[in-house]
């Protein structure tokens, strides 16, 4: 039977999968300074060592980035004054039967602020056993998973997210890089071989934010974030709901 649910998701996702790509070992990609000169009110580059991480993980903070980037971290932290959030459930209830048997047809609220990213996951009333739920919510998480590989994804969702103390911040584009020369650095590991040598085809700062607004799901046998994107052809919703049914993958039925 045609799954026309899936088939709804896989086209809207399908549509942010081009902003994605795994990245182990880390890809770095730079913005040439002649480009990003060229916007207007830029702030220059800078050619500056990156600050001493106080952090056990090793993550460099954005309060520790605060003193070389007080512009920029200023403006990341403008993100808490997005926080007016409505429910989409009691504002169209329709939502609950086209959502039935989903997680969304639980709870289902507009998007925030990157600064609540820890805090609404763990307010949620959608069901999150497992740390997999993680994955696009903190540098903390992205780094845990960088240095620990797949089996982070199966970890107990509480006791993970006791240990994580920071929303998406600058680790999650940049890893602990001073920012040098425009240089972005996809941290994600998701799939490795996403787009593969074509990556380079890829705006990087497309990139830099497909890292999390993608089309993804979680591989059944190790319940590891992954997407159905394998290379740019594959960006369409129909080659997306082709590899979720050569899988036999489905969200909900």
């Amino acid at each position: 039977m045609f799954d026309y649910k899936l088939a709804v998701r896989a086209a809207c996702g399908a549509a942010l999968s081009l902003l994605f790509v795994r990245a182990v070992p880390l890809l770095r990609e730079v913005i040439p300074e002649r480009m990003y000169a060229a916007v207007p009110g830029a702030i220059a580059y800078l050619h500056v060592d990156a600050p001493e991480a106080a952090k056990a993980n090793g993550v460099v903070s954005a309060e520790e980035w605060s003193s070389i980037y007080p512009e920029i971290t200023a403006s990341m932290k403008a993100n808490a004054d997005n926080n007016y959030r409505i429910s989409y459930l009691d504002e169209d209830p329709f939502l609950k039967n086209i959502y039935e048997g989903y997680g969304f047809a639980i709870d289902y609220t507009s998007a925030v602020g990157h600064s609540y990213t820890l805090e609404d996951v763990h307010k949620t009333e959608r069901p999150h056993p497992l740390a997999n739920c993680l994955t696009c919510k903190s540098p903390d998480f992205t780094k845990l998973v960088n240095d620990l590989g797949d089996e982070v994804y199966m970890y107990d969702f509480e006791e993970t997210w006791q240990k994580l103390d920071e929303s998406i911040s600058c680790y999650n584009c940049h890893a602990n890089q001073a920012g040098n020369a425009g240089e972005l650095v996809v941290t994600h590991t998701y799939l490795s071989d996403a787009f593969g040598e074509e990556t380079g085809k890829v705006d990087p700062v497309v990139l830099s934010c497909g890292q999390c607004h993608i089309e993804y799901y979680f591989r059944p046998e190790n319940k590891a974030t992954a997407s159905p994107v394998h290379g740019l052809d594959s960006v369409t919703p129909e080659a997306a709901l082709a590899y979720y049914n050569e899988i036999d993958f489905t969200d909900w039925v």
